[in-house]
């Protein structure tokens, strides 16, 4: 026996003993909850480059960088998605990887702020940004030699309508990898 209301008419018929349309007793429906975020209206999309970091330890620490942009950017890290790239080298001995920063955010202004706060970053305000998410995560000796070697100029858009054919995506991972040329 399911504990699922069904009853044809409601509210009604369940409290008045409708028999086997009605299992338990009625309850009425929750609202839907709302995103904490909203609809995202804008996204603002930069890179940081870093020396210092395997592509493998980066792709290891994808919530480091997470946490670095939501700080450094003053916005949720439920907003901020990342791409880890290996950084075009001429010499193959050094490391470096490119992180591709995508922030949601839900107006104008805040789009705004994100990028203002973005073109106002420096190297040094970054790298701290990243050593202490690092340390935060209790991976700080893996960072230990990392050096932001430049700082994107944002981007914003308007945000990707959904799609609402697609599949939920609450469990979407919050970074892809993708390896560039050497």
């Amino acid at each position: 026996v399911s504990t699922t209301q069904v009853c044809w008419n409601g509210r009604d018929q369940c409290e008045n003993q409708c028999g086997v349309w009605c299992v338990g007793s009625w309850q009425e429906l929750l609202p839907p909850t709302p995103s904490p975020v909203g609809t995202p209206e804008f996204i603002v999309t930069g890179d940081l480059t870093f020396d210092g970091i395997t592509y493998e330890t980066a792709l290891a620490s994808v919530d480091v960088f997470v946490a670095a942009v939501a700080t450094l950017y003053e916005v949720d890290e439920s907003l901020v998605t990342v791409e880890i790239s290996q950084a075009r080298r001429r010499r193959l001995d050094d490391a470096g990887v490119v992180v591709t920063y995508t922030i949601e955010v839900e107006t104008a202004e805040k789009a705004a702020s994100v990028s203002a706060l973005s073109e106002d970053s420096s190297t040094e305000d970054v790298s701290t940004a990243v050593k202490t998410a690092a340390t935060e995560a209790g991976v700080d000796e893996e960072f230990a030699d990392v050096e932001t070697t430049a700082v994107g100029t944002p981007t914003t858009a308007v945000a990707p309508e959904p799609d609402d054919d697609a599949p939920a995506t609450e469990d979407a991972p919050a970074a892809t990898a993708s390896e560039g040329s050497s």
